[in-house]
């Protein structure tokens, strides 16, 4: 009854079989072949290269079993057998003649018009398609650490609910982070008037292009400042989807905002009371003494009406040089083209920052510059005044975080991923260059037993003692890293397998006499290394490491404290 139900739905569909079904079928190339009871009887080419076999007549008279993995048999012989049938694809394991699996999905059509038992079976290769999903995977777990690791508020909006929020982000509106996944209206973020209108009107935030300065309102009851930007997303359902990114701007906000208060009360008083002229040019002077901060401004010609101390100490100014002189005559080349273009941008918009480099008297410095028009008594821009924060140290800071994310901070070594990203670009560099490169896996003999005996305290400076030994032993160009407890690799570019057998057994010798202090005893210890030379079939950084790690199994069973080449008898 299921044969026949499966065969009407077939016909329904108009998918029939004649004679000369495998020669239309050639057209595919996919596998497709003709079997009855689960013997294949005719096949199209393509079966054959899928199933790795030279000729055709190598498949013909087989069972098709004979390919399928013991797992799947019983289910498929269901199906060729047409006790049961199955109108979708059905993921199975393929093993060719050659050894090798594969990942593939079947389709088995009943053909009984092509005689008694008879059916029409395709596969489709799977293994791309795996690889694919796999590589899709990384890369969103990759995309997801730089999201959740970014230095700024990143969140994501379904409609106008906050469905992911990074770490950044809860900190610069006050949540824990230990609360759970976000699920709050976006517009409860803003501060009034942007969370009224935000809440009655979504499309209002959606319109907004661009980078666009507004406030926050924190957990705590807070405001701040802060520069936001949104980016629809693409939704397969028509529905909302967008990212919110935030940065925190209040520290210079205030800053701005309290040289656009001084202008304002300045140019108040000088249009209502000239005589208190002298008063307020005195006290400018004083404010812009005590400021921290290097401070100038410019005429609308582009030359310089003055600077605060901060700001001649910084760049070692003299009045009497910088007064009355453009940055074309003070600054160098590559400076004045970017300065003049923010200035543009400045005197004719809203106040605009932004982040450059600067030689100091005591060396180069980053600095996040503030601009900003000063007004007439007409309101009509009469010159700029720019404001100078130095970020240098917080700069630093982001350095110092990539360098830790790239080191093991046990031994200052590469850290295990590091290392493969280095150690993959050496690989493709000599092979595309065709030169010789090679590998060392090393492992400190009978580990355990040191923290067993001494303590782990002990065990780590074991382990740093190791890692110093072959760093003091390398080149500037090889490559040191740990990939766990006490096993490490190195890459050696330019070295084929002689010259790495050399550096090994100098850095075996080395090690042997490393002799660690630990509560009056001295514990040495030794290490074994196993090594490899990159050779014309390895493609991947991965497959040179691998016969150098049998090698070092080899030389761990060999006895320890010994050397051992994956090619060696």
């Amino acid at each position: 009854m299921g044969n026949e139900v499966g065969t009407a739905e077939r016909r329904k569909r108009k998918v029939q079989f004649s004679d000369n079904a495998i020669v239309t079928l050639e057209v595919t190339d996919q596998f497709a072949a003709r079997c009855r009871f689960g013997t294949v009887e005719e096949a199209n080419s393509a079966a054959a290269r899928f199933l790795g076999v030279t000729k055709l007549e190598g498949l013909l008279g087989r069972s098709l079993l004979d390919f399928i993995a013991d797992d799947y048999r019983p289910v498929i012989q269901e199906l060729l057998d047409l006790h049961v049938v199955e109108l979708d694809p059905i993921p199975l394991m393929i093993h060719t003649p050659d050894g090798k699996s594969r990942e593939a999905e079947i389709k088995i059509h009943p053909a009984r018009e092509l005689g008694d038992g008879s059916s029409i079976v395709t596969l489709r290769d799977l293994a791309a398609q795996t690889r694919a999903a796999m590589q899709a995977r990384r890369m969103d777990a990759l995309f997801r650490s730089l999201v959740d690791n970014a230095m700024h508020m990143i969140c994501r909006c379904h409609g106008e609910r906050v469905v992911y929020i990074n770490s950044a982000g809860r900190a610069l509106i006050g949540l824990p982070p230990d609360e759970g996944e976000a699920s709050w209206p976006i517009w409860t973020f803003f501060d009034e008037p942007y969370r009224s209108l935000f809440h009655e009107d979504l499309s209002a935030l959606l319109d907004e292009t661009g980078i666009v300065p507004v406030r926050f309102r924190r957990i705590d009851g807070s405001a701040i400042d802060v520069q936001v930007r949104i980016t629809r997303l693409p939704d397969e359902d028509n529905d909302i989807e967008f990212m919110l990114e935030a940065r925190d701007i209040t520290g210079q906000n205030k800053a701005v905002s309290a040289l656009r208060a001084m202008n304002d009360t300045l140019e108040r008083r000088v249009v209502e009371r000239t005589s208190e002229l002298n008063i307020q040019k005195g006290f400018l002077e004083r404010l812009l003494t005590a400021m921290p901060n290097p401070v100038w401004w410019k005429g609308l010609d582009g030359r310089y009406l003055g600077f605060n101390n901060a700001f001649a100490t910084l760049l070692n100014a003299d009045p009497d040089t910088w007064i009355g002189r453009s940055v074309e005559d003070v600054a160098p080349g590559d400076h004045v083209a970017l300065s003049k273009t923010r200035d543009e941008q400045a005197l004719n918009g809203p106040p605009i920052a932004y982040e450059m480099e600067l030689q100091a008297k005591d060396g180069k410095r980053q600095f996040l510059v503030n601009k900003t028009a000063w007004l007439n008594e007409r309101k009509q821009p009469a010159g700029l005044i720019g404001v100078m924060i130095d970020i240098s140290r917080q700069k630093d800071l982001e350095n110092e975080l990539r360098r830790l994310a790239t080191t093991d901070a046990l031994t200052g070594t590469f850290n295990r991923r590091h290392f493969m990203e280095q150690a993959a670009e050496m690989v493709a560099v000599a092979r595309r260059h065709h030169r010789a490169a090679s590998v060392m896996m090393l492992d400190i003999d009978h580990f355990k037993r040191i923290n067993d005996t001494f303590g782990h305290p002990v065990g780590d400076l074991a382990i740093k003692a190791l890692a110093n030994t072959c760093m003091g032993a390398l080149r500037g160009s090889d490559i040191l890293g740990r990939l766990g407890g006490e096993e490490f690799a190195i890459c050696l570019p330019e070295t084929d397998l002689t010259g790495c057998r050399i550096l090994a057994e100098r850095m075996r010798e080395a090690v042997a006499a490393i002799c660690v202090e630990a509560d009056g005893h001295q514990v040495r210890f030794t290490a074994s290394i196993g090594i490899a030379g990159l050779e014309e079939p390895d493609h991947s950084v991965d497959i040179v490491l691998a016969r150098a790690d049998q090698a070092l199994y080899r030389a761990k069973n060999g006895g320890r404290n010994r050397v051992v080449a994956d090619r060696d008898a």
